[in-house]
């Protein structure tokens, strides 16, 4: 009878584990889906069409970052996918 009782505890646990987990997953789906970045349009020479070089390399390394952070977001939701089934 107390084997029964233990395991309807951890199936309960189990449970509520899962239903934080979904609720987490939704959260981020949520985020990744609904992010809004403010985007300001580089400062263009009319003249030339160019783009400085340190503003080139300003904007190259923020695009490195929000890759990198694109990717942690899509691993933490597959692991979190992997997870919860």
């Amino acid at each position: 009878m107390e084997g029964i009782q233990e395991f309807e505890n951890r199936a309960n646990k189990a449970e509520v584990i899962i239903e934080d987990l979904t609720k987490r997953i939704a959260q981020l789906e949520d985020k990744l889906l609904n992010t809004k970045a403010v985007v300001e349009a580089p400062k263009v020479s009319s003249s030339t069409e160019t783009v400085s070089a340190a503003l080139y390399k300003e904007l190259l390394e923020e695009n490195t970052k929000l890759k990198a952070e694109v990717d942690r977001s899509h691993y933490r939701i597959n692991h979190l996918l992997r997870h919860v089934k």
